[in-house]
């Protein structure tokens, strides 16, 4: 997968949230569509925070998911 410049700095501002043991909400709505397309390629996992998980009108917040953690730690060694 290419990672865009904007999927960097939100994956770093997720993994920053992800490092305190807190759950990252999207500042904006540009961040929104690109939480979601990091989700979809595995990077992220979610849940839901107001509405049900699935639902069109859910609003999601984000942790880096258990693959991106194992990347970044074998890519660290």
């Amino acid at each position: 997968m290419v990672v865009t410049e904007r999927q960097k700095e939100v994956t770093l501002a997720v993994g920053r949230a992800t490092m305190r043991g807190t759950w990252y909400r999207a500042a904006s709505s540009g961040q929104r569509v690109t939480l979601a397309s990091l989700f979809r390629a595995g990077m992220l996992k979610r849940r839901a925070w107001r509405g049900v998980e699935g639902a069109a009108d859910a609003a999601h917040e984000y942790q880096l998911s258990d693959k991106m953690i194992a990347a970044l730690k074998e890519q660290a060694s």
